[in-house]
């Protein structure tokens, strides 16, 4: 059984299913900041430098790509409305992993329509990658 990836609006409570998975996406974790800096000599005086005080603040938010295969007017629809929202949203991948970001940019890219398939194309969304939620 496939497990469909998910798009849920946190601040309206709508969500939808995807008809088709993607099929690549970029690893979903945001950027930290990491600060460190030497110590001074060793207390037993032997003048060797130790790493000291290495802190990582809060981590900041990362960009986050995912994308794959439209094939029919639906499906295009569908991520285009999406796409087009101002909201914080939640999207929950094929391994139950869920995310908090915000769409950037949809980017279809239309390929060569056969009879059976006239809305073919392929798509990468670009998100920014706010937080990285507790699994399903």
């Amino acid at each position: 059984m496939t497990v469909r990836w998910r798009f849920y609006d946190l601040g309206t409570d709508e969500e939808v299913i995807l008809p088709l998975n993607p099929n690549s996406m970029t690893t979903p974790t945001t950027a930290r900041t990491i600060e460190w800096g030497w110590g001074s000599q060793g207390r037993d005086g032997s003048g060797v430098k130790r790493l000291r005080g290495i802190s990582t603040p809060v981590d900041q938010a990362g960009t986050w790509q995912f994308g794959g295969v439209i094939l029919t007017k639906a499906h295009y629809d569908l991520l285009l409305a999406w796409a087009g929202r101002l909201a914080l949203l939640r999207v929950q991948d094929h391994l139950g992993r869920r995310f908090k970001v915000v769409i950037q940019k949809f980017d279809p890219v239309e390929r060569l329509p056969t009879a059976t398939k006239p809305w073919r194309a392929d798509y990468q969304m670009t998100c920014l990658l706010l937080e990285r939620l507790a699994d399903a």
